[in-house]
């Protein structure tokens, strides 16, 4: 039995330009991926960096509540301090 394969042809000018074409072309779709996966992983990062951002906030939140209710119970008892100064003073 004789093989029906034909024997490979040379390659011409034109097909060493297109293939050339073709794997610039692939190539720059590479880059393309290539600067894709680097954006993606910068905003992998940035959300990171957000997220203990906001873990940050909220603990300064809690913070400057708590101190707001130092602030008025300082207040409070300035006020209570003074109102009896007052009537130790009227008293006496």
């Amino acid at each position: 039995m004789k093989s029906s394969k034909k024997a490979p042809r040379a390659l011409t000018n034109q097909d060493i330009h297109e293939l050339s074409v073709k794997i610039g072309r692939n190539q720059k779709a590479l880059d393309q991926v290539d600067d894709v996966a680097r954006i993606l992983h910068d905003n992998e990062q940035n959300l990171k960096d957000l997220g203990g951002l906001k873990h940050r906030l909220n603990t300064l939140d809690t913070i400057m509540v708590t101190v707001d209710k130092i602030a008025g119970s300082i207040q409070t008892y300035q006020r209570e301090q003074g109102v009896q100064q007052s009537i130790k003073g009227s008293s006496g």
